[in-house]
């Protein structure tokens, strides 16, 4: 599902997202991050890209 997810990031341009989600996901998974926290980790890598 990663995979799909980066691509399907990739495919709308946007990169920062697509760039950064093995390593949000990662950090999400091992510090039980909430689901609106960790999309809103994504939105500021995309900004920020």
């Amino acid at each position: 599902m990663n995979e799909q997810v980066r691509q399907l990031a990739y495919e709308m341009r946007l990169i920062g997202m697509h760039q950064n989600f093995e390593s949000r996901s990662s950090e999400a998974v091992k510090s039980g991050l909430h689901p609106l926290q960790f999309l809103n980790f994504l939105l500021q890598d995309e900004k920020h890209y």
